[in-house]
This record gives C-alpha cells, structure tokens and sequence, in this order.
C-alpha cells in the first residue's frame, strides 16, 4: 500500500471523503430512446442507432461532482 507523505512536512497526508453528486439518467435515457424510434431525431449514418441504443436503453447514472 502506497501512503501519501507531504513533501514539506513529512506529515501522512490522510484521504478525505467527499460527498458525490450524481445525475439520474434514466428518464433522459427513455426519452431519447423514444426520440429516434418515432424517427423525430434521425442518426446518420443509420448503423450508428445500434450503438444509440446500447448506451441508451442501460443507462447509469452520472457522477458530476469528479
């Protein structure tokens, strides 16, 4: 294990813990699913759907606060 020493002091510098801020996606997700189902938003070129919906139909949520 790797301990973090400050490079004045020679003190051990300690993690702090920070409280993590995230952004629910699933909502957004579903409706961009929609979006280019009803062909309301069209994808060129037309392969790229498939990789549209892999990222869109398992969303996870986003962590902003990094």
């Amino acid at each position: 294990m790797k301990i973090a020493i400050c490079s004045r002091s020679k003190d051990i510098i300690e993690p702090l813990l920070r409280p993590q801020w995230y952004v629910r996606t699933a909502e957004i997700s579903k409706r961009m699913v929609e979006v280019v189902k009803n062909k309301e938003l069209n994808i060129t070129p037309v392969e790229f759907e498939k990789v549209w919906f892999e990222w869109l139909e398992n969303p996870r949520d986003w962590c902003i606060s990094r």
